[in-house]
């Protein structure tokens, strides 16, 4: 098992653009602040995350609009995604790959590279907009009622996952993280992810309604 971790530069302004091996995901969609394991068979993909390890850099995440796609073209791609550090990646007997992704935060895809059989994405990290007032803190209650409501539909959301979010007290994070958590159509998720000012709260909640749908497989 081989295993990379690596702190991303904080408060980075929307115009500065970095460079990173990009990681096209079917029927899922990762957020900052949250850990989730990832399936990935495809050849490019596999090659995106060897590259991230061997030169100690993160990858970017970004949607499939059309999971069907096996081999996504720039056009097939959504541009708003990601930013993420391997943690771990396994190779299974079967050739694929399990990879242990950490969400670090939110970018925009600018320009495709085609790099040796996989994509480097040219990425403008977004500076996340959130603030603490009457307001917010108000809709962050009502937020953490759905959700304790929604875990009691949901086996596989413990008591525990249900504490440790509740306690959480930044905003931005808890959307995040309780996102992650839900059962939703991607374009619904790929919505919130690109909701990143307090303002657009109403708009997370509204399609972040508690819902009893199962989950989606992961893969890429």
């Amino acid at each position: 098992m081989l295993t990379i971790k690596k702190d991303i530069q904080d408060n980075i302004g929307v115009d500065e653009k970095f460079y990173y091996p990009l990681l096209p995901l079917r029927d899922v969609v990762v957020f900052p602040n949250v850990v989730v394991p990832l399936f990935v068979g495809r050849k490019k993909s596999i090659k995106a995350l060897e590259y991230a390890l061997s030169h100690e850099k993160e990858v970017f995440l970004s949607a499939q609009s059309d999971a069907g796609v096996d081999d996504p073209t720039p056009k097939d791609i959504y541009s708003f995604g990601t930013l993420g550090a391997v943690l771990q990646l396994l190779k299974l007997p079967d050739g694929t790959v399990k990879a242990l992704i950490e969400g670090k935060e939110r970018g925009q895809i600018e320009n495709f590279m085609d790099k040796q059989g996989f994509f480097m994405v040219e990425v403008s990290k977004c500076e996340e907009l959130t603030a603490s007032d009457l307001e917010t803190e108000a809709l962050m209650r009502s937020i953490n009622t759905s959700f304790e409501e929604y875990a009691k539909l949901n086996a596989k959301i413990g008591k525990e996952i249900v504490s440790a979010v509740t306690a959480i007290e930044d905003p931005g994070r808890l959307a995040d993280t309780i996102a992650g958590h839900l059962a939703m159509k991607v374009t619904d998720k790929q919505g919130i992810l690109e909701t990143t000012s307090r303002r657009n709260w109403r708009i997370w909640k509204r399609k972040s309604s508690v819902k009893k749908s199962p989950g989606r497989p992961i893969s890429g």
